[in-house]
């Protein structure tokens, strides 16, 4: 497969693919003829407009020598002095998570301050697959990554300050997530997952929708705010008139499953990949979809590039949809 060719399968004219990438149609005709090559953030636009991977546009030798070329001896500093608050950053002490965020780099349990090697690739969100991805990648690359579990706010807060390279940021199926036009972020769709309702197993309280959470007999854990899914349980509430004061959250959605599983609560909202692995019994409620966002100053490192590269690749989309209650974002 090629450029023009997936194009028109599609349906869409040169005009139109030009305008959802941004770019000029003899821009585009340059790129489909194979006189010009597209730079890396161009190209990822592309394949996600053309919900296909950069290797099957242009294939796998091309997008390696595109990713590599013209990066010098020595890899910029993209973040100036801000490179250094990546580079030694703290790990959230009360998060369940913290002990499976950085897979290969030196950790001192007793300060929770985590190094890496530079330059090191951080990532910032709260689905959990991103430790198994950093992991996979890791070793794939021989490269250091960072994950750190935080929740859609904060993530896209430490993006938009170039405290991190990639951000997760999670919405409805149909919907992109919000983030600043004026930031020139590449927006890249991940995995699907379900929203759903978690209860203890058997579910003793009959719990069965969003309205049940909100029950005076029921004991509802619930994210921290900022998290996406406490956005949406927050309009819950408010759908069924209900004021919500002094709510304390859950750092993430492991804690908030922990919480029903082994705590005094109930029932939570949170993920059906996370609820199926802690073992609570769960209903889902609507599909949501998890995005990498990444800095346009990111896209001047080859590690992340060849990081962006593999994760659009089958393989990985493979890897990433054969865990148990996610599916391919394509």
């Amino acid at each position: 497969m090629d450029l023009s060719t997936r194009r028109k399968d599609l349906g869409l004219t040169q005009d139109q693919l030009c305008a959802l990438v941004g770019i000029s149609r003899q821009a585009l005709s340059g790129i489909e003829r194979g006189v010009a090559q597209p730079r890396v953030g161009l190209a990822l636009k592309m394949a996600i407009e053309l919900s296909t991977s950069v290797e099957e546009l242009f294939g796998e030798s091309l997008c390696f020598t595109n990713l590599r070329s013209n990066l010098g001896a020595t890899e910029p500093q993209i973040y100036g002095e801000l490179a250094k608050k990546m580079i030694l950053r703290d790990l959230p002490s009360t998060s369940t998570d913290a002990n499976r965020q950085v897979p290969n780099a030196l950790f001192d349990g007793k300060s929770q301050v985590l190094r890496l090697a530079e330059p090191a690739i951080v990532v910032d969100g709260c689905d959990p697959i991103l430790g198994t991805l950093t992991g996979y990648l890791s070793r794939r690359l021989d490269a250091d990554f960072g994950w750190w579990s935080l929740s859609n706010a904060v993530s896209l807060r430490n993006l938009c300050a170039g405290q991190s390279h990639l951000c997760l940021l999670h919405s409805p199926v149909g919907q992109k997530p919000e983030f600043p036009e004026s930031l020139g972020a590449t927006l890249i769709p991940l995995v699907r997952w379900d929203l759903c309702v978690a209860t203890k197993a058997n579910n003793p309280k009959a719990i069965r929708g969003p309205e049940d959470l909100f029950r005076s007999d029921v004991a509802f854990a619930q994210r921290i705010s900022g998290s996406g899914v406490r956005q949406i349980t927050d309009l819950w509430a408010r759908e069924l008139g209900i004021i919500q004061t002094s709510v304390v959250g859950f750092d993430s959605h492991l804690d908030a499953c922990n919480a029903v599983r082994f705590g005094n609560f109930d029932a939570t909202a949170t993920m059906a990949p996370v609820a199926g692995a802690v073992g609570l019994d769960f209903t889902p409620v609507a599909e949501q979809q998890s995005w990498l966002l990444v800095h346009p100053l990111a896209l001047e490192m080859a590690k992340v590039k060849d990081a962006l590269h593999e994760i659009l690749s089958k393989s990985t989309q493979r890897l990433l949809s054969a865990i148990p209650n996610y599916k391919s974002a394509s």
